[in-house]
């Protein structure tokens, strides 16, 4: 049981960690600002300024509905020689990526002013894994034994928001964004096993299912100002502030192994849930070299204390009494982003585009910390792309690859299965890869 189990903790484990809700820049909004790998807080053209920049919007010429272009992806988690075992785990995903929405809304009397409204996907993520594992020896033969682990999770946080800009004068813009977040996440984990060994037969089953639902509100300011070859831009983004939120949880664990004989199980409904997000302060600008346009921006995110995302009450095992806590918990540390982004006129109806930037894990904290997040690793981004006009069609493609690692990590089981003498799982590296295709279409009328 000792070789196998662990590893079969350690797949269910691995798609919860390809959720990525440690990072803050996994998403970017809008064809161009996509393509310059979001390095566009001090030069961004289109309504995605409702996101990035919303001091922008008021000296956007003429801002038009906008819908992201079709972007795909896959993307792959390798956990190399976990426990030991010399087999390394592998999960991959093809799925289209969360999108934006936005327009104007056509009020006339504002003059300077304009108000927009977005709809944007931050996060959205769903999988299902399940591995099994056993070992059959002839029959009376000791050290058979099968187990089987799953894990479901799913998580989605969407953000509506409605945004104010106003020019002040020709050159200087100032706006706000009111947004309302809407995030709800399910996660379950299953583990079995059973070994047939020293004339008894030993077992281990656990299940684990914790989902919450919340709604907060936050604000993003920005400022924004155009020189003709040089602009810049800053913006800062409030924390989320909780309207409402509830959860539920449920807990069983059995295990017969050696001296240990436990049983204890849990529900709890209607708890009070609640997601933290941090302030952030972005700045960025661009400068025309002629037909080549630098774009940088970069955007800091405050720490998180530890907090209880659901508040549980602790149980009593019935088995023999003993008092449980359970725990689902975050915190996150202090990250700082940074993108560059080029484009360039090959011609009137040509565009390309090239960046890179970073997104920093915010799980930086120690390894003994709580967090509910187990990706540790920081992710880099490669982007490619052009837009070419055919008559009055805007044909845009583009091409990213993320990649990330880290080192030696302990990862622990949600049903704390070191207690029952299993040991926890180690892998010796974790690496994550990402490729995205961007395809859009826009017809000027």
């Amino acid at each position: 049981m000792r070789r196998w189990l662990p590893l079969l903790i350690l797949t269910a484990l691995a798609p919860g960690v390809a959720a990525q809700d440690s990072h803050y820049w996994s998403q970017q909004y809008g064809t161009r600002s996509t393509l310059l790998g979001g390095a566009v807080i001090g030069s961004v053209n289109d309504l995605s300024a409702t996101y990035y920049n919303p001091g922008a919007l008021a000296l956007i010429p003429d801002p038009d509905f906008l819908i992201s272009a079709n972007v795909y992806e896959m993307s792959t988690l390798t956990v190399d020689q976990a426990s030991g075992n010399r087999k390394d785990l592998s999960s991959t995903r093809i799925s289209a990526v969360p999108g934006f929405i936005g327009g104007l809304l056509p009020v006339r009397f504002l003059g300077s002013r304009r108000l927009a409204y977005s709809i944007l996907t931050r996060q959205r993520f769903g999988f299902t894994v399940a591995a099994q594992a056993s070992e059959s020896p002839a029959t009376g033969g000791e050290g058979g034994g099968g187990g089987e682990v799953r894990f479901d999770q799913d998580v989605n946080d969407t953000w509506v928001g409605l945004t104010w800009s106003r020019a002040l004068g020709e050159r200087d813009g100032l706006g706000v964004t009111g947004f309302v977040s809407v995030r709800s996440q399910k996660s379950r984990s299953e583990v079995g096993a059973s070994l047939f060994e020293d004339d008894l037969v030993k077992s281990v089953n656990a299940v684990e299912n914790a989902e919450y639902s919340t709604w907060r509100v936050l604000a993003k300011v920005g400022y924004d100002r155009r020189w003709d070859d040089f602009t810049f831009g800053i913006s800062a983004t409030t924390p989320g502030v909780r309207v409402l939120g509830s959860g539920q949880y449920y807990v069983t664990r059995s295990a017969a192994v050696d001296s240990v004989q436990e049983l204890a199980v849990s529900s709890q409904e209607d708890r009070r849930a609640d997601y933290k997000t941090p302030w952030s302060v972005g700045a960025g600008g661009s400068v025309d070299l002629g037909k080549t346009r630098i774009h940088l921006s970069t955007e800091w995110f405050s720490s998180i204390a530890p907090y209880q995302v659901i508040e549980l009450e602790s149980f009593v095992a019935q088995s023999d009494g003993a008092v449980y806590e359970p725990v689902f918990a975050q915190q996150s540390g202090a990250v700082l982003n940074g993108a560059l982004g080029v484009s360039q006129d090959f011609s009137a109806k040509v565009q390309g585009y090239a960046s890179f930037a970073t997104d920093f894990s915010a799980n930086n904290t120690s390894p003994g910390g709580e967090t509910a997040s187990v990706s540790r690793w920081d992710i880099y981004h490669l982007g490619i792309g052009g837009n070419l006009v055919i008559d009055q069609v805007d044909v845009t493609l583009g091409l990213s690859y993320a990649w990330g690692e880290s080192g030696s990590d302990r990862l622990l089981g949600p049903t704390e299965l070191a207690a029952d003498g299993l040991p926890p799982p180690e892998v010796e590296r974790l690496t994550y890869r990402r490729l995205r295709f961007l395809l859009g279409f826009k017809v000027n009328l």
